[in-house]
């Protein structure tokens, strides 16, 4: 007797006169035929012409026959069809496997129907997914993303791997949600197997941008702008005549770690940096004695992405 792979629900048994016969005919085409082998094909299979096609392809297909063709009030001509139609989903419409499910019914005095291998869809491939390009989103605000695929044998099941913290995908219907938490750039792999067992995947990349830059540094020079990690940006001098203090602010995004560092020019040319916010945090705040002089203020990302705004203040 077949054996159902043990990770799969059992279809609900019938209680029409199909299941039996779809059994006895695939049970036939699971045996091998090899002389050598204690599993042969029945005689009358061997005299019809009816070449085995192993015991996993016959159990997936009679497996897909239960569950998704027959009903308890099915007939034997309605478990040829399924049958047909199981092995055309599978195995596509003109294959051996379909045909030996054919010569099969027709050993066991089964009359063809309309569904023959010849007929219907064909073979649906290999799926494909489609690239959805490279994503952005914003940490702290909600995002969304329907993958799509073509082509295989649904319906599809869905996986991904490397989503950004926050986000994940539905398996039955591959739409990615949920809020990211931190700003970050990740390299995401979506798969998507089909009903047949076949897989394909994709690769795309994500880039998560803090939520900073809210304006919260709000000194006499006021400065903006939008980094990702490894990333700098210079602003233009400016100069103090005066010695006194000065009070540098630097909102950063969220989730990040942005640094400032405060420059001065030498002998009119050299920078040299004379203080600075370097926490592992997306904003910093200092207070620098300073003397009359040109001064900058520089921002690094050392990680994550956004927007930020800065000042400096007397």
């Amino acid at each position: 007797m077949l054996v159902l792979d043990a990770r799969r629900p059992r279809p609900a048994l019938l209680l029409g006169p199909a299941q039996p016969l779809v059994l006895h005919a695939l049970r036939g085409l699971g045996r091998q035929d090899d002389q050598r082998s204690q599993l042969q094909l029945p005689h009358l299979f061997r005299r019809r012409g009816v070449t085995g096609i192993g015991r996993a392809k016959a159990e997936k297909i009679w497996y897909r026959t239960l569950a998704t063709y027959l009903t308890s009030s099915s007939k034997y001509a309605n478990a040829r069809t399924g049958a047909v139609k199981s092995a055309k989903d599978l195995y596509g419409a003109g294959s051996a496997e379909c045909q030996a499910v054919e010569k099969a019914f027709t050993a066991i005095a089964v009359a063809a129907t309309t569904e023959t291998c010849g007929t219907g869809n064909p073979d649906p491939g290999t799926p494909t997914v489609t690239n959805p390009g490279a994503q952005t989103s914003t940490a702290g605000t909600a995002d969304t993303l329907q993958l799509a695929a073509t082509g295989g044998t649904t319906p599809y099941s869905w996986s991904a791997t490397g989503l950004p913290a926050g986000l994940t995908v539905n398996a039955s219907t591959g739409l990615i949600s949920g809020t990211p938490t931190t700003a970050a750039t990740s390299s995401v792999t979506a798969k998507v197997t089909d009903a047949a067992g076949k897989t394909a995947s994709v690769s795309f990349s994500w880039v998560v941008s803090g939520a900073g830059g809210g304006g919260a540094c709000t000194g006499e020079l006021k400065y903006s702008g939008t980094l990702t990690a490894g990333g700098s940006k210079t602003f233009a001098a400016f100069s103090d005549s005066d010695a006194g203090q000065l009070k540098v602010c630097l909102d950063g995004p969220t989730g990040s770690d942005f640094d400032v560092y405060l420059q001065q020019q030498l002998f009119g040319y050299y920078w040299v940096t004379v203080a600075q916010g370097i926490t592992p945090n997306p904003d910093e705040s200092f207070t620098y004695n300073n003397t009359a002089g040109t001064y900058r203020l520089v921002v690094k990302a050392d990680s994550g992405s956004g927007a930020f705004t800065a000042s400096v203040s007397e």
